[in-house]
């Protein structure tokens, strides 16, 4: 009942942010505001695509702005007790990329050849524009309402990265 409850509260926040066509300087029909932000967005994804798609670790260890927030760990599946790990470029590359050698994250993105058609777009801190990719990691059944993964994606320096992900419920 109460992962119901967290999921109708997610869902209001995101159809809110959603339903606003102006986020944070952001077209939320066009995404990005900024033909450079647009040729960035674009890298980005290219980039990150190719890495899932080839399992290039160090390719994808260069979309992702360190500390990388995530809510679990590949080694470690213990859960601290604000669920929010930090992990270094280090941990990334040694054994956490394995967080994205996932089946359903490679069908997800041959989905979306396009960056625009694949990402969200919600405000976050200090009225800045964050985008954001998701997918399906459990089809919801009877039991169960299913499970969705979460990207962050941020400007940071000139630059779109990765800078956390998140799973709900």
């Amino acid at each position: 009942m109460n992962r119901i409850v967290i999921i109708l509260i997610f869902s209001f926040l995101f159809q809110n942010s959603f339903a606003q066509k102006k986020c944070c300087g952001c077209d939320s029909s066009g995404l990005a505001h900024t033909k450079t932000d647009k040729i960035l967005l674009k890298k980005f994804w290219n980039t990150f695509t190719t890495a899932i798609k080839n399992n290039d670790k160090l390719k994808l260890a260069s979309v992702i702005n360190y500390p990388f927030i995530c809510d679990y760990r590949v080694i470690d599946s213990t859960q601290s007790e604000d669920k929010d790990f930090k992990i270094s470029k280090q941990q990334f590359i040694s054994y956490e990329y394995k967080l994205f050698d996932d089946l359903k994250l490679k069908n997800e993105i041959n989905k979306y050849p396009n960056w625009a058609d694949s990402f969200w777009i919600v405000q976050g801190d200090r009225n800045k524009c964050i985008y954001q990719f998701e997918y399906t990691t459990v089809e919801p059944s009877k039991e169960w309402e299913g499970q969705q993964r979460f990207f962050t994606v941020e400007r940071i320096k000139g630059r779109f990265l990765i800078t956390s992900s998140y799973i709900v419920p």
